[in-house]
Order: C-alpha cells, then sequence, then structure tokens
C-alpha cells in the first residue's frame, strides 16, 4: 500500500478525498464506535490519519479504495450464532402449555 506522500499534492490537499469515521462505518454498514474499537485492538482497517494538532481521525479515499479491493481486509467481527435445533420448538417457552 502506498503511503500519504506518494500520492500527488493535489490528491492530498483535496477536501473530497478524505472521509470521516462516521462515512467510513456507513460505507463498512457499521457504527461509527466499531471503528474506534477496531482501531484501538489493532483490527484490520485502512491507513488512519489526523492533521496535525487535531485529534479527528480520516481516511484518504485512494487508500481505502486499495483496501476495500484487497482480500484480506475483510472485517471479522464475531461470528453467528449457529440456528438452533430442529427440536427447539418443544423447549420455547411459548410453546409450553401451562
Amino acid at each position: 500500500m502506498r503511503t500519504l506522500d506518494q500520492f500527488p499534492a493535489a490528491e492530498v490537499v483535496n477536501p473530497d478525498n478524505w472521509i470521516g469515521v462516521k462515512q467510513f462505518a456507513a460505507m463498512q454498514r457499521m457504527k461509527p464506535q466499531t471503528v474506534y474499537n477496531l482501531r484501538d485492538t489493532g483490527g484490520n482497517l485502512p491507513p488512519i490519519h489526523r492533521r496535525a494538532g487535531s485529534t479527528r481521525i480520516m481516511f484518504f479515499v485512494p487508500q481505502v479504495r486499495e483496501w476495500m479491493n484487497d482480500p484480506k481486509s475483510f472485517i471479522t467481527t464475531t461470528p453467528p450464532s449457529p440456528p438452533p435445533p430442529a427440536d427447539s420448538h418443544a423447549t420455547d417457552a411459548r410453546s409450553v402449555r401451562l
């Protein structure tokens, strides 16, 4: 993956080439807090940038595109629970007669 200084200066300065956490989270169909949690735990995210003196996290759109096209970039969360067994309706509280 290219570093920020390898991009043309016009691309770096253009505000349309930057997205914040909310926009990135919306693209990935997750909550913004999940992005912060992944950042804190070393999760698989595209490179994160901060402007000098700012705490705001920004993503550079060309790097996000590269990251999205990389097959190893899929964000993994807790796997879904397996479906209940076929006879689970017998133990369901709604089906128990009193």
